[in-house]
């Protein structure tokens, strides 16, 4: 009840966007936040403080490309776009080949284009590339076609040709099904934007308007065949020229929504930085929110075609997993904006060498373990503690970089961060420790510090999760907005430390059965409730490890029957809790509930392709040149477990039978998570190196205590 409490009061905080008969909508792309936050731009920046403003999550399908992430706004769910969404034309207009436009769509499509229209003559490469998502509906045109169907008139005028290239990719964002724009002048600059200003306003009745506004991109297009002092001249004067344009629109019809919007920042090899959006004007100053994102301030490219149809009063399309954006209060928007996108970039920056150097970590800890256990090598008291320091830091670390997510924004203050919350950490499970060994009865009892750490690093999950999951978020691990996998909830990377955290806690204290069954439950609804954790891969997963290790602490051991009842288990409440999101949030849930409400008219096959999907994308990244580089860092560690690790480890757990099935229970857990989710990899190396971190740090106290009895 709680959480149905605190959902319904983050979603009550929101307000929809102003309607309006009519929307024009600047695309100036290869723009930052950056670049038009700045008070010499005075238009932009009243639009910025007194209008709704927010970061766009470029959630195309595949690769990242300009291309691609209009095609996404346009379809309302993720698209893969290519060269061909730039092939727009006039229908007057005169090809290379001395071609008509309106003869070469004729012959292309078998339709007759209307006189004055913009079409898109690359219609079959792009509704042959959208029908290999197979798992979506493929709706090329979907905005489009809305505002068709409701009689609103659609226009487009600009371009970001250069000499030899043409570029009207954002036609793209407002052409129906058929690859019509209702009027286009694409062939027109709007670098002249003054007379093109004068004459909009009276054909802006009922109407969507898309202006490209080129010279951004064309600019960018050229930066490195010019000087920076000459790039930042001319990016000045653009900018300006931009600023009036939206001057004038504004004077000349104020009572028409504009949207500026950038869909691509500036060219580089890795897409690392989120690119802004502003809807003015705005009943109140703020941020942009949706339920898709559920984060303050990120919108994602899937959102627009919703958020569009919004404003003008429309209804959304079954088909578009979009959802409209919403004005969140804020004061201070564009501060907390600039947060949000430092921190994104931040995650996705970090998200590798932070991956390599958790895995040289956890090579030298586990292998260096691994080979005082299995060759039960003599080294000295200090070496060995600092071995069984190692592996406490491999414990500790996950829970570091979470917590230290809350940190000011910015790279160094956050590895900053995560090193001071780290040595926090290790001092109070240390302290813990010794507190709790000071009573008797817990002297023998093993890997205490492991068992604190894990209880803390699952409250702080949990905890997080319950109150909007602001440091989950914003954690370098999960790395959500600008890979774009998720925007909200528990990723995979955290479900994957969760679940075997909290399954290793509830078999420590296993003699209190309730204790099992409270902290499964917590965790499986924390995974599944979608206002929450919104990770169906990992509530089946769940579901698995705490059904097995409810027969582990009661009965020391299960068999094949209760692997597959437990399997059974997971898969069927799954669609249980994406049926309750879908309900509780009126059809704007998570993505699990999203496809509980696509298979209410695709049918069941859609669902069937989307498992398919999953098992074939993990079988891909497993056998990938990344993935078996992992296998092969852990080559010597493995090579020593199942060597001479594993037989001590069984020979040690003969007396925890409990312990021993608790494991195996985990492992189960870590299948279900492989192949129910689309990074299973992933969720299941966590699962199974949290696992073993306990494991190992169990037997290096039993070589430690044994050596100290025989001395």
């Amino acid at each position: 009840m709680l959480f149905v409490l605190i959902f319904a009061s983050t979603l009550g905080a929101a307000s929809p966007l102003n309607h309006t008969e009519s929307v024009v909508i600047i695309v100036a792309n290869r723009l930052l936040l950056s670049d038009i936050n700045d008070a010499q731009l005075p238009v932009i920046h009243k639009m910025m403080t007194t209008g709704a403003v927010g970061l766009i999550s470029p959630n195309c399908a595949g690769a990242k490309t300009e291309a691609s992430v209009m095609l996404t706004a346009n379809l309302g769910a993720p698209a893969r776009g290519g060269w061909f969404v730039k092939e727009f034309y006039d229908s007057n207009e005169v090809l290379s080949n001395q071609e008509i436009a309106a003869h070469a769509y004729k012959l292309r499509t078998g339709r007759k284009a209307p006189h004055g229209s913009a079409l898109f003559l690359a219609l079959g490469p792009a509704s042959r590339e959208a029908a290999k998502l197979n798992y979506k509906p493929s709706n090329l045109g979907a905005l489009g076609d809305a505002l068709r169907s409701a009689g609103i008139k659609t226009r487009v005028v600009g371009n970001a040709d250069l000499t030899t290239t043409i570029d009207r990719s954002a036609a793209a964002l407002v052409m129906d099904s058929r690859g019509i724009i209702y009027r286009g002048r694409l062939a027109r600059q709007v670098s002249g934007y003054r007379d093109f200003a004068d004459e909009l306003p009276s054909s802006l009745d009922r109407s969507v308007t898309t202006v490209y506004f080129g010279a951004s991109t064309q600019l960018d297009e050229q930066k490195s065949a010019i000087t920076d002092a000459a790039f930042a001249k001319h990016k000045t004067k653009y900018l300006r020229e931009l600023n009036d344009l939206l001057g004038d629109l504004i004077e000349a019809r104020p009572d028409v929504t504009t949207i500026l919007v950038s869909f691509a920042p500036p060219y580089s090899t890795n897409w690392d930085q989120l690119t802004p959006i502003i809807v003015y004007p705005t009943q109140r100053a703020g941020l942009l929110i949706t339920s898709a994102t559920r984060t303050a301030g990120i919108v994602a490219a899937s959102d627009f075609a919703a958020t569009v149809l919004s404003i003008l009063g429309q209804p959304i399309s079954s088909d578009m997993l979009g959802r409209p954006a919403q004005v969140v209060s804020s004061s201070r928007a564009v501060e907390r904006l600039e947060s949000v996108g430092i921190r994104a970039s931040t995650s996705h920056r970090l998200l590798l060498p932070v991956g390599i150097g958790l895995g040289v970590i956890g090579t030298l800890a586990f292998t260096s373990a691994a080979c005082v256990i299995a060759f039960s090598l003599r080294l000295s008291r200090r070496a060995k503690h600092t071995i069984l320091l190692g592996i406490l830091i491999c414990a500790s670390t996950p829970c570091a970089l979470f917590l230290a997510a809350g940190a000011p924004a910015g790279a160094a203050q956050y590895l900053k961060a995560s090193a001071a919350v780290l040595i926090a950490l290790l001092a109070l499970s240390l302290v813990i420790t010794h507190i709790v060994r000071r009573n008797r009865r817990f002297v023998e009892v093993r890997a205490i510090p492991v068992l604190v750490m894990y209880a803390l690093t699952a409250l702080a999950i949990i905890v997080d999760a319950a109150t909007g999951g602001a440091l989950c978020k914003h954690t370098t691990l999960s790395s959500y907005q600008i890979s774009a996998m998720r925007f909200y909830g528990i990723g995979n990377e955290y479900a994957g430390v969760l679940i075997p955290t909290a399954a290793l806690v509830a078999i420590s204290v296993g003699r209190f059965r309730w204790a099992v069954v409270a902290i499964g439950a917590v965790v499986i609804v924390t995974l599944g409730m979608g206002n929450l954790g919104a990770n169906y891969g990992g509530t089946a997963a769940a579901v698995v490890t705490f059904f097995l290790i409810w027969f582990a602490v009661t009965a020391g051991a299960f068999g094949l029957r209760h692997v597959l009842a437990a399997f059974v288990c997971g898969v069927a409440i799954v669609p249980i809790f994406a049926a309750l999101d879908w309900r509780l949030s009126a059809g704007s849930g998570a993505h699990a509930a999203q496809a509980a409400g696509l298979a209410e008219h695709l049918g069941g096959g859609y669902i069937v392709a989307l498992a398919l999907r999953k098992a074939l994308f993990n079988l891909k990244t497993t056998f990938s040149v990344k993935g078996i580089s992992v296998l092969a860092a852990f080559t010597p560690f493995l090579t020593l477990w199942f060597c001479g690790v594993k037989g001590k480890l069984s020979s040690s757990l003969k007396g925890r039978p409990q312990l021993l099935a608790g494991s195996k229970a985990i492992m189960a857990g870590a299948a279900a998570a492989f192949l129910f989710n689309d990074s299973g990899i992933v969720f299941a190396m966590a699962m199974i190196a949290m696992t073993v971190i306990m494991l190992l740090y169990f037997l290096m106290e039993e070589v430690i205590d044994a050596s100290n009895r025989s001395t």
